[in-house]
């Protein structure tokens, strides 16, 4: 059971405290970074760069303007994961920049921005998975399709929400799991969402709330593994929710989340004996 959003953010804070004391301001993450290059951000200085965005974690916003746009523009690559020699994660770091850079705006304000943002989601939803799909086909894509299961199912395949404004493939996806007789249940959409709208807004604690009803329901079924389609939803959970659960929730959860991706690179050998029929056409 989630005990109140207290402990999330008090995690979120140690652990900010733990970058602040490891980060020497080398500059190697922003150096191997692609996206100041595509965003015009004069990052000459790499250590400057990476010193500024230790000043805005440290006075909760403020920080040189380069900075500030770089901790904007991340679009999660991971480029800089492998980069830091003192055990940083960069790309959270500049998540919680990102975050501090929100510190300005009144709490109230953040909350509503947050609200809607994720009423504009959950409409873009609700719509757009009724125009392409008949009721009985997008009931597979829903929390309520699933069987009794006197076993805890193979995995979870996590739609996020934005799969459900292209539903035809989400039903893909589960007709290969079928094909690999693995037993799921799928979970998804605005009723399990991983908090993506509220961290944008600033809004920390009413993500945290999100992210981990979600994390208890998956871990409610015993599965051992969550499939994510969504790599926000995947960097999300992955990197701000789950290293953060023991001081949100009373267990820890026992499951491993893996893109749906990396997931069918593993079932390579299996998967490819039933491609038979050639598709001959370049994707864009």
């Amino acid at each position: 059971m989630a005990k109140t959003s207290t402990g999330f953010l008090k995690s979120l804070d140690d652990r900010v405290e733990g970058i602040l004391n490891a980060c020497t301001a080398c500059g190697d993450c922003v150096s191997v970074c692609p996206t100041p290059q595509g965003a015009g951000i004069d990052v000459a200085d790499p250590k400057r760069i990476a010193s500024g965005v230790l000043d805005i974690l440290l006075n909760n916003g403020g920080g040189l303007d380069a900075s500030r746009q770089w901790a904007a523009a991340c679009c999660g690559t991971g480029a800089c994961l492998t980069s830091c020699s003192y055990g940083i994660n960069p790309r959270f770091m500049l998540s919680m920049a990102r975050r501090a850079m929100k510190e300005d705006v009144p709490e109230e304000d953040r909350r509503v921005a947050g609200k809607e943002a994720f009423k504009g989601m959950t409409r873009g939803v609700r719509v757009l998975s009724r125009l392409q799909l008949a009721p009985d086909l997008l009931e597979r894509l829903s929390p309520s399709s699933h069987p009794t299961l006197t076993e805890p199912p193979d995995l979870i395949f996590y739609t996020g929400c934005n799969l459900l404004k292209t539903p035809h493939i989400g039903l893909l996806c589960l007709d290969v799991l079928d094909r690999l007789d693995i037993s799921y249940e799928v979970y998804g959409g605005p009723e399990n969402c991983c908090g993506f709208f509220q961290l944008g807004a600033g809004d920390m604690a009413n993500a945290g709330r999100l992210g981990f009803k979600t994390i208890e329901r998956f871990a409610q079924t015993k599965t051992a593994e969550v499939l994510s389609w969504c790599p926000s939803c995947h960097l999300i959970f992955g990197e701000t929710h789950l290293p953060s659960s023991e001081a949100e929730l009373t267990t820890k959860p026992s499951f491993d989340m893996t893109m749906f991706a990396v997931y069918l690179s593993r079932h390579l050998d299996e998967l490819q004996p039933m491609m038979t029929n050639p598709v001959n056409k370049r994707v864009a």
